[in-house]
């Protein structure tokens, strides 16, 4: 007598139409822009679960069974049936965001479907050359206003950047030191590191002027942009602090893709010399 039994753990009952849009979108709002090579990264869900676990900085991997119980079923069902995620993820994930000092594509992606829940998209990793104004979510929608979290975000990415240009053989960035306290109290440090910009920036125009003065360009506009918000913020919510991240990493990615096209625009300009040799 065979007294085996099967468990079902999901059922769908679903229009195959809806099913393809429902998936469709799921793609889109989570695709992560990748700079360097101007393409856009799709990630499995094992890829997304796997990131709420804790990230092994030998191993250079997320550790073995860390991640958040249940996420990948939640991930499944949000993904086929365009349901938001639960509400947990959201401050797990910021948590080991800031114990890890590992912020990847995985971890961007799910703050965006975290931040855009069905019928609210409106956040983007994307260039603004590339993103929307308005509209169905493609890679996330730009914020007709975005918030000030979001561009304290950018701010804290290009403080590094100018950090990174005056100081490029440093060991530990401000990212490593000041993210985690920057993303939830960006008042605290921004100051600080906001002075230690104009020390590197007056080294830049010295010695590399034409960074030093797109770069000045860069941080005078985006903290225009915040003083016209009112002051920095003392402490951010939860939400903002995935603003903030959501907006550091847009600044990098957009900084990525610049590099990327002045290394292929000086790649050329040495092929042409070199026939023009010939």
């Amino acid at each position: 007598m065979n007294n085996a039994r099967v468990v079902v753990r999901d059922w769908l009952d679903i229009p195959l139409p809806k099913l393809r849009d429902n998936i469709a979108h799921w793609f889109r709002v989570h695709q992560v822009f990748d700079g360097w090579s101007g393409t856009y990264q799709h990630l499995p869900i094992w890829r997304l679960a796997a990131s709420t676990g804790r990230w092994d900085t030998k191993a250079k991997k997320y550790a073995a069974r860390t991640a958040l119980h249940g996420v990948d079923s939640a991930l499944r069902r949000a993904a086929m049936h365009r349901t938001p995620l639960p509400a947990q993820l959201l401050p797990h994930l910021l948590q080991r965001i800031r114990a890890d000092h590992r912020l990847d594509a995985p971890r961007i992606a799910l703050l965006q479907l975290i931040v855009n829940p069905p019928g609210k998209e409106r956040t983007t990793t994307m260039p603004d050359s590339e993103a929307p104004s308005h509209g169905e979510n493609t890679g996330g929608t730009l914020q007709a206003e975005p918030s000030q979290a979001y561009l304290c975000g950018r701010a804290f990415a290009i403080l590094e950047d100018i950090q990174r240009a005056a100081l490029p053989k440093l060991n530990a960035t401000i990212g490593d030191k000041y993210f985690g306290t920057a993303m939830t109290a960006p008042a605290a440090v921004f100051t600080n590191l906001h002075r230690g910009a104009k020390a590197h920036l007056k080294r830049l125009r010295r010695d590399r002027p034409g960074t030093g003065v797109a770069l000045e360009r860069k941080l005078t506009e985006v903290f225009a942009a915040i003083d016209r918000a009112g002051p920095i913020p003392t402490m951010l919510t939860m939400r903002q602090q995935a603003d903030f991240v959501l907006g550091y990493e847009r600044q990098r990615a957009e900084d990525n893709a610049a590099r990327a096209e002045y290394k292929a625009m000086k790649e050329q300009d040495g092929a042409d010399d070199h026939d023009d040799g010939d």
